[in-house]
């Protein structure tokens, strides 16, 4: 399993599937037959660069967050984030990034970096173009107890790709 695990990982999957053989497969169903084994998560704290409006039930709020990591004076974005946001987070994270709109263009506002939050993401990875980012990223918590100075920084990010 680990020599599997290592090889799919080494050719850019997010993981392996395992199944139990004695189980008959079922389509379209989750099946107790079947675990997914997936590389440890990461976490970071980063700050909101970005917003749009949502759709549907959130079309009144934020739903998605463009972040980033601090690079020498600047931001470095790494991604977008939309889950692990309760409702009460959009309107509150709404109201607070609507002090902070820096600019706005093509349906995206662009805010002063003040908002740092915590997330979780499966791995972070680097395009063609050596861009880095995180895969699936979800929020944990907003910190409150920390200033954008103080998130995680590109160098880190790059020690732990």
């Amino acid at each position: 399993i680990e020599g599997a695990y290592n090889q799919a990982i080494s050719a850019g999957f997010e993981g392996i599937m395992i199944k139990d053989a004695t189980m008959p497969y079922q389509a379209g169903k989750r099946s107790q037959g079947w675990l997914k084994y997936k590389p440890p998560r990461v976490n970071l704290d980063v700050v909101i660069l970005s917003g749009k409006y949502g759709d549907g039930k959130r079309a009144n709020v934020f739903g998605t967050f463009g972040i980033g990591v601090k690079d020498g004076a600047g931001y470095y974005p790494v991604g977008q984030v939309g889950t692990g946001f309760s409702d009460d987070d959009f309107i509150r994270l709404t109201n607070d990034l609507k002090q902070n709109v820096e600019r706005f263009e093509q349906d995206t506002f662009h805010f002063l970096p003040r908002i740092v939050i915590e997330v979780t993401c499966d791995l972070i990875s680097q395009d063609v173009d050596g861009n880095y980012g995180l895969r699936f990223p979800r929020c944990l918590r907003i910190r409150e107890d920390k200033y954008a100075a103080d998130i995680d920084t590109l160098e880190r990010l790059k020690e732990m790709a």
